[in-house]
């Protein structure tokens, strides 16, 4: 029997992070800074996973602003991701945890968007934050338990 295309079963783990241009929640950065901390990303993954694809993209979300009302904030986002066979994940996830941690403390961000898509699972945004016992009522999942 003739084999079709594609001939093998592929990578079936995405990962992505997404890469803010913001610091303390809704401070813009320089290009510069975006351009390093973008460049830091895809060298992580490329040395995790052996490779990376960047796609920049508009993130956006709401935070209170004046007199408590909704405020829109809107950012250049860049997120770096990667395809890999389940147990090269499984091999790196903690890395990957960690990397993502100490991002959001150096970037001072709230959380960082972390997305994973598995052949059992559909694809999932999560929020990652390193421990923060100053975050009240926020509990913390480990990447483990997400894919």
């Amino acid at each position: 029997m003739k084999k079709t295309f594609p001939h093998d079963v592929g990578l079936t783990t995405r990962t992505a992070i997404l890469v803010p241009s913001t610091k303390h929640g809704n401070q813009k950065i320089s290009q510069k800074e975006f351009s390093n901390r973008v460049r830091e990303t895809e060298n992580f993954m490329n040395k995790e996973f052996g490779g990376s694809t960047v796609t920049r993209g508009m993130g956006s979300y709401t935070i209170a602003g004046k007199e408590k009302k909704p405020k829109l904030v809107q950012e250049n986002v860049v997120i770096v991701e990667n395809f890999s066979k389940p147990r090269d994940w499984k091999k790196h996830m903690t890395e990957v945890e960690k990397y993502i941690e100490s991002k959001q403390v150096e970037w001072t961000q709230d959380s960082v968007g972390f997305e994973i898509q598995t052949s059992h699972k559909p694809l999932s945004l999560h929020f990652v934050r390193a421990h923060n016992p100053a975050l009240s009522g926020t509990s913390k999942k480990k990447l483990r338990d997400v894919a």
